[in-house]
């Protein structure tokens, strides 16, 4: 397990348009760092229709075919979208396609491995050409010949039935398709007649806009009456980028930008957003989670025990810890797919140490000598506790509750805990589901519990290996759904882990700016209906 990198495999594929290699795009000309940052902030008004966003970092490329950043991808959804379109809590909607394939549709066949796609009606590129299935077999093709997973190995074979219609084969069923195929589809009569041109200055796509080029050290997108939504209402967007946070604050105070993520509370100038603005959360992806060492060999006796990791679980006040964490960016989570659409329904049990110590009694760890601490056997119930750095308030929060409860506490900082799994009993660092952001998250696998591993903590459990894999086989969203829903309620009973925060991004938007609702993989995948309202 990492706590900042998800699976090669399965989370980079979802962009597989970063992965993809072609000839060398030319580079546009970062723009200098703002001379206003060091003067005295004015709020002005942003301009009409006009909507200009401040990214943390500079696209080396536009083209999906070359694009390798962050930024390069996030901007992908302003020009060229895909099948689907995925939201802030990882649902599924469909974009160009017709709608979302699923059994009862007949859109997934009986054996899971055929999908059957429907193109809406009059869809046609920026430059007025029409977009057809030949469109998607062509961006099959581009992924295929670049050994891009699921194209190179899992997709047997993508088939245009007419111009609207294609089938996808699968060599076996699939569950992650909605995320990892087609996020973008490929203009094939663009690349055909000049693809070093097109990577170059991709201006032909299919999104709410078109790439107009390069003005004043800023990428201008314009509004493309062609996209089958419509024409977006702001008409046009400028994008330019400052890596320094607070340098965008500056820029944003003074209202020459209308929208900048990744604003990090500790690199703020100031905690109250500037006139004019306001800070927006936005889903990450990554939940704190603490966990126990379940390999009987290295970790303590007693969290061996379910009915103990359970105890430990029903004192922890959520509320108190994420406020420990950083106050605005951690909220309470009682699940891995915490804000999703995955997310158990299940009411979270209230906090209880009472509780809890009724449930360590009824287990036979009691303070029989009256030291405070629990023991069982002529063994003390005392745990090394492990945290990375930055979590010194959490972790002394976390420490006391324990200490409440009658367990001694030995407190150490790790900077990479889960790299070393040897020294302690309980630990917690954050992190996503190894698939981010599909739910498949192979890290809670036996086959992962071991030296080396995605599973530093030794979860292993056969029912839970196999609802595991049958999970990434489920092709239809709804089945699959039913079995995570499973896992996290075996989860909580059985309390292999237990999710803490929902860590959360920071964006400060313009206050007459409408619509955004971002998250980490795709902060414009609605722009398209953002709005610039009246003063």
């Amino acid at each position: 397990m990492r706590p900042a990198t998800c699976s090669l495999q399965l989370a980079t594929c979802f962009l597989f348009a970063l992965l993809l290699s072609a000839c060398a795009a030319v580079t546009p000309s970062p723009p200098a760092r703002d001379p206003l940052s060091a003067l005295t902030p004015v709020p002005t008004p942003a301009p009409a229709r006009e909507l200009r966003i401040l990214l943390p970092e500079w696209p080396q490329t536009l083209s999906p075919l070359q694009a390798r950043s962050w930024s390069a991808r996030a901007l992908q959804d302003l020009f060229l979208v895909g099948l689907w379109r995925v939201d802030d809590r990882l649902e599924v909607w469909p974009e160009l396609a017709a709608g979302v394939p699923t059994r009862a549709s007949g859109g997934i066949s009986a054996d899971g491995r055929v999908l059957t796609v429907r193109l809406r009606e009059g869809l046609f590129w920026s430059d007025g050409q029409p977009l057809t299935a030949d469109d998607l077999v062509f961006t099959h093709e581009q992924a295929a010949a670049r050994g891009v997973f699921p194209h190179d190995s899992l997709v047997e074979s993508v088939v245009a039935l007419d111009n609207r219609t294609v089938q996808v084969t699968f060599t076996r069923p699939f569950a992650p398709w909605p995320t990892m195929l087609f996020p973008f589809v490929l203009p094939r009569h663009a690349l055909e007649a000049d693809g070093d041109g097109w990577n170059r200055a991709p201006t032909v796509g299919n999104g709410p806009y078109t790439f107009a080029g390069e003005d004043g050290g800023a990428l201008v997108f314009v509004a493309n009456p062609r996209y089958w939504r419509g024409s977006p209402a702001i008409q046009r967007v400028r994008v330019f980028a400052q890596p320094d946070a607070r340098a965008r604050w500056t820029v944003m105070a003074f209202g020459d930008a209308d929208v900048s993520p990744f604003m990090a509370p500790d690199g703020l100038p100031q905690r109250e957003p500037p006139e004019g603005t306001a800070l927006i959360v936005s889903p990450s992806g990554y939940v704190e989670t603490l966990l126990f060492n379940l390999d009987p060999r290295r970790g303590h006796p007693a969290l061996q025990e379910a009915r103990v990791r359970a105890a430990l679980a029903t004192a922890l006040d959520r509320e108190s810890l994420c406020a420990a964490l950083t106050a605005g960016r951690a909220v309470p989570a009682t699940s891995l797919y915490s804000g999703t659409r995955w997310e158990s329904p299940a009411p979270a049990a209230s906090p209880s140490v009472r509780e809890a110590a009724r449930m360590l009694d009824e287990a036979g760890w009691r303070d029989a000598d009256g030291d405070g601490i629990r023991e069982r056997a002529g063994i003390t119930l005392t745990l090394r506790y492990a945290a990375p750095p930055g979590r010194g308030a959490a972790q002394a929060a976390l420490a006391q509750t324990l200490r409440k409860l009658g367990i001694g506490v030995e407190a150490v900082t790790l900077e990479r805990p889960w790299e070393d799994p040897v020294v302690w009993d309980l630990a917690h660092w954050a992190g996503q589901p190894s698939g981010y952001p599909d739910p498949d998250d192979a890290r809670w696998l036996c086959v992962e519990a071991r030296p080396g591993g995605e599973n530093p903590a030794g979860v292993c459990d056969e029912t839970l290996d196999r609802l595991l894999t049958a999970q990434a086989y489920a092709p239809d969203p709804d089945e699959r759904a039913a079995i995570l829903i499973e896992i996290q309620e075996m989860a909580r009973r059985e309390a292999w882990w237990v999710p803490l925060c929902r860590w959360e991004d920071l964006w400060l938007v313009r206050s007459d700016l409408a619509g955004p609702r971002p998250w980490r993989g795709a902060p414009f995948w609605n722009i398209g209906e953002w709005q610039i309202t009246p003063e």
